[in-house]
């Protein structure tokens, strides 16, 4: 997980060196960069950041505001106006960075955010992630607690499971149990001996049929069998 982040400054050289410190870094990824507070403005509606880097003094529009403007996405200050400091902090940045930019009080800054912001992302929406081993290649991937939708044994190595997540993609994941994927994503509830579907992937529920919303084979969405072994528990947890 990264944090998409977007740097506003006048400043170029300034903007150049902390795009250049953020691409080091493993906790942000730089989507855009802005020399325009109101190009920044008009461009902010449509784009996806979880993270704004901006100066106090900027032309036309001072930092202040842009920080009131996008009110709820979390900002940081990296600005050489030490005059202002009592200001910025009134509209409640992370952190304040000051100029000339070091990569490590900036990484500091980042790490802060990316804890607090993944911290109220838990709380938000009792979520967590961790890495798994992936059979191909022996690599691991990092996975949301909620993005698992559904989880089948794979037919050649029952002890592999093959999970079908919210992007459509599938991984095999090397040598898990069912009881330890439903310990991590407890929304998984297992529906036969070798299979287990998240609640939150269920669409419609007809007598002994259940389909499934996020997951497709021929272009339509995926059939399971609704049987007595799970209909009890997927009525109780869809109520």
């Amino acid at each position: 997980m990264k944090l998409n982040t977007v740097i506003l400054d006048d400043d170029k050289p300034a903007l150049e060196l902390v795009k250049g410190y953020c691409k080091d870094s493993k906790l942000v990824n730089v989507v855009e960069t802005f020399d325009n507070p109101l190009e920044f403005i008009n461009a902010s509606t449509s784009l996806d950041f979880d993270l704004c880097l901006l100066d106090v003094n900027l032309p036309l529009i001072d930092g202040l505001t842009i920080a009131k403007i996008i009110k709820g996405t979390p900002f940081i200050f990296v600005t050489a106006a030490k005059n202002r400091l009592d200001e910025a902090l009134e509209v409640s940045p992370i952190d304040i960075v000051a100029k000339p930019v070091k990569q490590e009080r900036l990484n500091l800054a980042l790490e802060k955010t990316f804890s607090l912001v993944l911290a109220k992302r838990n709380i938000w929406e009792n979520e967590y992630y961790k890495f798994f081993h992936l059979t191909k290649e022996d690599s691991v991937i990092s996975l949301c607690s909620s993005d698992i939708l559904f989880v089948e044994s794979e037919k050649a190595n029952p002890r592999n499971k093959v999970i079908t997540i919210k992007n459509g993609q599938r991984h095999t994941l090397k040598g898990y149990t069912f009881e330890e994927l439903q310990e991590f994503s407890p929304s998984l509830i297992k529906i036969s001996k070798t299979e287990c579907v998240s609640v939150k992937a269920v669409d419609i529920v007809e007598k002994n049929v259940m389909l499934l919303k996020g997951i497709e084979e021929n272009g339509k969405p995926k059939q399971v069998a609704l049987t007595r072994f799970c209909k009890k528990e997927i009525y109780n947890s869809m109520t």
